[in-house]
Parts: C-alpha cells; sequence; structure tokens
C-alpha cells in the first residue's frame, strides 16, 4: 500500500511538472511577448517588416524568422524537463520495489526493455534449456539469455492449460504488442524451437498472454497458426501404395492441442514437451556436445500420442506409421504426396475436460507437400511357409495387459508383443498380425479351439524392420546390454498398429458368454493370429514390409490363469502383473 501510494504521488507531480516544462512559458500567456525570437527570446511584437512579404530579422541575434509561428515558439525549461524526469523515476522506482525486494535486482529491468531483448537472443540448440535439464557445463546459452528467460513467463514451457503465472500482469499494453510485432518478423521454425534462448522466450510470453487472453483477437488467431510440422518418409512405395511417414510437429502455443490429418478423423493429441522427457537417459561416455544435443532431440518436438491412448510413450515425439495419401508421380522417380492438418484448440476451464470431444474447436487448417522414392517393381510378397513362422514364434514373446481407453473410460485387455533378447531374429522386413483371439486350451491338446475368451475388433498387425532411429535414446541390445544410438541412425524393431483407428493396437474384445464354461482341463492361455488373404496393395494400417507372413501364429500367454480373465471379464478386476 505505501509503495503504491507513493507510485501515484510522484507520477501526479511528474506529469504536472511536465506540463509546467512544456507548455508555461509560450508566446502570449502571462504578460509575455506575442512574437519573439526563437533564439535568443527577444521581444520582436514591434520589430518592423512584414513577415509575409519578407523575413524578419531580429535586432538582438540576427536571427531570420520566415513565419509567425516561428516567432510563437514555446520557451521550454530544461531543468523543469529534468525535474519532471527525476520525479517519474522516483514513480517508476517506488512500483518495482515490492519487485526487487521479492525478486532482487533484475525485476527493476522494464519490462518492454525485456521484450526489445528478444531479437538479440541466441538461436543455437540448447540454450533454452533450464538448468535442471542441462548441466552447466553443457549449457551453451549466455549471460543475457539467462537473464531474459528468468523474466518471461513460462519461458521453460512446463505450463499447463489452466496455469495463471503472475508474471503475466507485469507486461503492459506496449510490450504485449511489442511482443507480437517483433514474433511476426520472425521465422516461425525459430519460434516454435523452444530449445532456443529466443524460441523459449517467445513461445513462454506469447503463449501466456494468448491462454490468459490478454491480447487481440487477430494476435490469438495468428499465433495459433505458427506451427513447425516435418514429415519422414524412410522407405519406397509402389506407384499404387499409401506412404507411410513419421510426422512430428511443434507449436507456437504451449498446452494442450489435438490435430488430425488425412481427413481421416483419426485425432491425436499434443502437448508441449513435458518433464516427463527429463527422464531420458545419459551416458557418462558423452561429450558436452552430444550431452546438449541429446537433450535438444529429447526437447526439440511436441509430445505427440493418440487420442484413445492414455498411457502410451509420454516420451514420443512423433506418430510412427502415419498412412499418408498415394502421390501424384513426378517423372523422376519420386512422388509427392499433399497432406492436410488441422487443429483443434481447447475451449474448457480446467483439465479435467480434456478427455470431452465437445470441448475441442477446430481453429485453423493448412497443408504440405512431402516428397517420397516410388519403386515400379515393388511388391509385397505372401510367405505362408513354416520357416517364417516358426521364426516369428521363437523371436518374440506375447503377454495380455490392460491400458486405460479414455473413450470408453474403462480399462481393456491389449496384447503386447516383445523381442525375446537373445535370439538372433530374422534379417528381413517383415508383417505379421491378422485378426487376434485368446483361447484357454487344454495342455494335451493344444492344437484344439478350447474356449475363446477374447477377439480383436479390428485386424492388428506388427513389422518388423529397419527404421531410422529417432524415438528414444537407449535400448537394450538382443544381449540384453544396454546400447546407444545418436540420433538419425538405424536400426531394426518392432511395430505395432491396429488397421482401425477407433481400436488400440492389440486392443481385445471380451465374450462374456465364455465365463459359462466349466472345463478344468483347458488351463493353458495362447493368443492365435489367423491372417486372411492379402493384396498387394493392403493397408496394414501404417507399417511397412516388404513380405508379410499368410497364416496362422501362436503364442503362449504367461501369468495369467483361466479365474483371472474370468475376473476382468465379470468384475473388470485386472491382474497387478498385467498393469502398466
Amino acid at each position: 500500500m505505501l509503495w503504491t501510494t507513493l507510485y501515484w504521488f510522484f507520477l501526479v507531480l511528474a506529469v504536472v511538472v511536465g506540463l509546467r516544462a512544456w507548455f508555461w512559458d509560450r508566446a502570449g500567456f502571462r504578460g509575455r511577448p506575442a512574437q519573439r525570437c526563437k533564439k535568443c527570446w527577444y521581444d520582436l511584437s514591434g520589430a518592423p517588416g512584414d513577415v509575409a512579404k519578407e523575413a524578419i530579422r531580429c535586432p538582438e541575434c540576427g536571427k531570420e524568422h520566415k513565419t509567425k509561428r516561428s516567432m510563437r515558439k514555446t520557451r521550454r525549461s530544461r531543468r523543469w524537463v529534468l525535474a519532471a524526469l527525476v520525479l517519474w523515476m522516483g514513480g517508476y522506482w517506488a512500483s518495482v520495489t515490492p519487485k526487487i525486494q521479492k525478486h532482487g535486482w533484475e525485476a527493476a529491468v522494464p519490462r518492454v526493455l525485456v521484450v526489445a531483448s528478444f531479437p538479440f537472443l541466441s538461436e543455437a540448440q540448447g540454450s533454452g534449456l533450464d538448468a535442471f535439464i542441462l548441466r552447466p557445463a553443457a549449457s551453451n546459452s549466455n549471460q543475457l539469455d539467462r537473464y531474459v528467460r528468468s523474466q518471461v513467463p513460462g519461458a521453460g514451457g512446463y505450463i499447463w492449460t489452466t496455469y495463471v503465472d503472475p508474471k503475466i500482469a507485469e507486461y503492459g499494453w506496449f510490450s504485449r504488442r511489442l511482443a507480437f510485432l517483433l514474433a511476426r518478423i520472425e521465422n516461425p521454425d525459430v519460434l516454435t524451437d523452444g530449445t532456443t534462448a529466443k524460441g523459449s522466450a517467445f513461445k513462454g510470453l506469447l503463449g501466456g498472454l494468448v491462454r490468459e487472453e490478454k491480447c487481440y483477437a487477430f494476435e490469438s488467431e495468428w499465433a495459433e497458426q505458427i506451427v513447425t510440422i516435418d514429415v519422414q518418409i524412410q522407405h519406397s512405395f509402389g506407384p499404387g501404395e499409401h506412404p507411410i511417414g513419421w510426422v512430428r510437429m511443434r507449436r507456437l502455443l504451449v498446452g494442450s492441442y489435438r490435430v488430425s490429418f488425412e481427413n481421416n478423423g483419426t485425432q491425436h493429441r499434443g502437448s508441449s514437451p513435458s518433464s516427463m522427457r527429463t527422464n531420458g537417459w545419459v551416458s557418462l561416455d558423452m561429450t558436452l556436445e552430444e550431452e546438449r544435443s541429446h537433450w535438444v532431440e529429447r526437447f526439440l518436438w511436441d509430445s505427440v500420442r493418440p487420442v484413445d491412448q492414455a498411457n502410451g510413450d509420454r516420451r514420443g515425439a512423433t506418430i510412427p506409421g502415419a498412412t499418408l495419401a498415394v502421390g501424384q508421380d513426378l517423372g523422376n522417380g519420386n512422388a509427392k504426396s499433399t497432406i492436410s492438418f488441422r487443429f483443434y484448440e481447447y475451449i474448457g476451464t480446467d483439465v479435467q475436460g480434456l478427455q470431452n470431444d465437445s470441448l475441442w474447436k477446430a481453429v485453423f487448417s493448412t497443408q504440405m507437400d512431402v516428397e517420397y522414392r516410388l519403386d515400379a517393381n515393388r511388391v509385397i510378397a505372401n510367405d505362408s511357409s513354416p520357416g517364417l513362422k516358426a521364426d516369428i514364434e521363437r523371436s518374440f514373446s506375447a503377454r495380455l495387459a490392460a491400458e486405460y481407453k479414455t473413450q470408453r473410460q474403462q480399462w481393456v485387455p491389449v496384447i503386447i508383443l516383445e523381442p525375446i533378447y537373445g535370439t538372433s531374429g530374422f534379417g528381413r522386413s517383415v508383417v505379421f498380425g491378422g485378426d487376434l483371439s485368446l483361447h484357454a486350451v487344454n495342455p494335451r491338446e493344444p492344437d484344439g479351439r478350447g474356449v475363446e475368451y477374447f477377439r480383436s475388433l479390428s485386424e492388428n498387425w506388427w513389422s518388423w524392420s529397419n527404421e531410422t532411429y529417432s524415438d528414444i535414446p537407449a535400448y537394450r541390445s538382443a544381449s540384453g546390454k544396454t546400447e546407444w544410438k545418436r540420433f538419425g541412425q538405424s536400426r531394426t524393431s518392432l511395430r505395432t498398429k491396429a488397421r482401425f483407428s477407433h481400436s488400440l493396437p492389440g486392443e481385445l474384445n471380451a465374450y462374456p458368454s465364455a465365463v459359462k464354461n466349466k472345463n478344468k482341463l483347458q488351463t493353458k492361455i495362447v493368443l492365435r493370429m489367423s491372417c486372411k488373404y492379402i493384396g498387394s496393395s493392403y493397408d496394414f494400417g501404417g507399417l511397412w514390409g516388404d513380405e508379410v507372413y499368410q497364416g496362422v501364429l501362436e503364442f503362449d500367454i504367461p501369468n495369467w490363469t483361466v479365474e483371472d480373465i474370468r475376473q476382468f471379464i465379470v468384475n473388470g478386476i485386472v491382474p497387478d502383473h498385467a498393469m502398466p
């Protein structure tokens, strides 16, 4: 209260003194001459001559005046102007003293100067990462970067949709207009890159202004459309085959959003990089440059995963296996595919409504063209040989788990396949899967039909192929040891997709009538995959391979008993070993 009173006291005095300095000593006011020399202020009221015909010369200093206006100039006192400036500085000091007492001397800098320094911040990747992510020895930020980011609300990027940052109130009307003006002349790829000091500052301030409605509607609409999208197509495809791409994106605004592409209604939810990404591994053998590059890759892109998938890879920054539109042949061995994206804004008031589809409003759409390689000789071979069947069944293990499906608001059973460490695998790019069914069979008659408790709603596919490494910083090899991979290298990995978007990968649907079965000899739980005929242009939900296994695969399901399955179907009780 005291500092507020002092602020207004000094401000009113500064205004009064300023008006006195600028307007008090004007021509003709309070006995002053109506005309006077603008250089020496000599009285020219009775000076001979007509200014309309010729210039009037001052007899005191010789200054010529060609118009009457030049002889009516207001005389401004520098001492009074200086006094008004001192009073204004006193008022400003009174306004920032509480901030200085709370945040230190750095808070004394006017916010407009902080915003004006944004264009001078570093564009080096890594300069925008906080100290608790990147140790100081590996940081490449300078003193200006660190100071400005400490004064900008939300510069770290970890802002919830409904979070209110008190620093936003410190930025006045002119500071806000200046921030949007400077942002418009910057490269959008720089604005969306939160790993740089410049991008982090713009994202934090503009995101907070839009979130708390401290900007005009046209500024908010412009900021919502600033997005960087990257689509990578790693393989070659046939002339009529749908290309498969890896899609990743990042936005200027901080917070949650939804995006759909290819006009197929499939929605993904995205958010600015969350603190879960700090769980990445850092090798002691890394150099400072490699460590910085490692964290930059983890925070460069937004976290994106399907809307229905509640417990996906929260560190994932790509939409792997996105089925894209068939491209147009360019005649040079490449094809061009046009991809449409539509972004949605959350209009709710709290985080509880993030799963409510009606609280998401489409805000803008955009398109981009992507080229990929054409292979006129490419065909997807169908293989039903016992050798490939044996290779798949011995290289992977299956387990039954539970995953929370947000649309149904319940736990659903899903099948998860994992490579068996210590096996050699096979050196081909293979797609396998199909219709899934879970059976309880007699161990003495493993080939019998048994009792079917679950069946998939749609076809589910797995792909074992070589891909460019971009998701996780380390993985365990077939030997069980941790191996480090740099971004951009490739490795063979297992991917899974449901053919249709309404199902989770590997999702099963229960048969309640099966619980009536009382055959106590059927105690072995097995998974069966049945693949029907596959054509040359078949869509595997976004998976790539040179051949597909056509036949029936069978995997043992460990840890589950028939009683566990019955409790899951009837009462919704999930065993602890099946929880994510």
